[in-house]
């Protein structure tokens, strides 16, 4: 017998269904549950697919909204290749996937067949799970959370930070910036208002990081963030230190990706406490 696969815009149903199986790990599958809640508590049409080898979950996938790029659990190599008939005989159009290494370029490969077109890996990520938390010297300055003051200086470094990882390509077209800057703005204007957002003060902000809510125990680190006049002063790893000294005494598990290109932050982290559990690859789809 086969896999089966079966498609929804519900995040509930998907939670309902496959949560038993996320949290088997939650670590590595904090990023589709995030994502699941935040669909189920804002009521956020999305895709979502579940992969069944009979009645049991064996893998899940979801495309936070129309035309973004997937993100897919682990699954057996067989089911990733259902995955795809069943997203392409759907029309169903993907911008990329992301995932464990070799799942995503499972899906890329067959994506790549499938739609005759080119897949391209442009972003290697390290997964990191804070194991204990080591003292370190902090910087000049204090940890504080962002207000609405910080709002334009955010949406700035947050675009900065996507071209800077390759999530957003340069581009001189007007619609596709105006597109990235609401994006940006209303990624920033949520988690401000959520109080997600924090930032390294020197007289000024120097460094940010953004918090996301804890999911089945687990909160993770994102767009850390540290403009290029102020690099190699230690602000990034005061800021993380703290807010991973936070958490940890919140009694969350606290977990972090980071760009494989960049060697010096994967050091830093290792220093606060960090080990790393896991690689990660995005392909884009041309």
């Amino acid at each position: 017998m086969g896999y089966i696969v079966k498609y929804t815009k519900d995040p509930n149903l998907i939670l309902n269904e496959a949560e038993r199986f996320l949290n088997t790990d939650p670590v590595q599958n904090n990023l589709i549950l995030t994502i699941l809640k935040y669909g189920v508590d804002e009521d956020k049409v999305g895709g979502y697919w579940i992969v069944y080898d009979g009645s049991n979950v064996v893998g899940v996938c979801v495309q936070p909204h129309v035309g973004s790029r997937g993100i897919t659990s682990s699954m057996p190599f067989e089911a990733v290749q259902s995955l795809v008939e069943d997203i392409v005989v759907s029309n169903i159009h993907f911008t990329g996937i992301g995932g464990e290494v070799s799942v995503t370029a499972n899906f890329a490969g067959e994506w790549g067949e499938k739609n005759k077109s080119p897949v391209i890996p442009f972003l290697g990520l390290r997964l990191y799970k804070l194991e204990c938390v080591k003292p370190i010297t902090s910087n000049n300055g204090y940890l504080r959370n962002a207000s609405s003051d910080n709002r334009e200086l955010l949406v700035d470094w947050l675009y900065d930070f996507t071209v800077e990882i390759g999530v957003y390509q340069e581009s001189s077209d007007p619609q596709i910036l105006l597109t990235r800057k609401n994006e940006t703005s209303e990624f920033i204007d949520r988690n401000i208002s959520a109080g997600n957002v924090w930032l390294w003060e020197n007289e000024e902000p120097v460094s940010m990081v953004i918090r996301t809510p804890e999911v089945y125990g687990v909160v993770r680190l994102e767009k850390i963030y540290t403009p290029a006049e102020q690099r190699n002063m230690g602000y990034a790893t005061s800021c993380v230190g703290q807010i991973s000294e936070i958490i940890h005494n919140e009694g969350y598990q606290c977990i972090l990706y980071t760009d494989l290109n960049n060697p010096v932050s994967n050091t830093i982290y290792r220093k606060i406490g960090y080990n790393a559990i896991a690689e990660i690859l995005q392909y884009r789809f041309e």
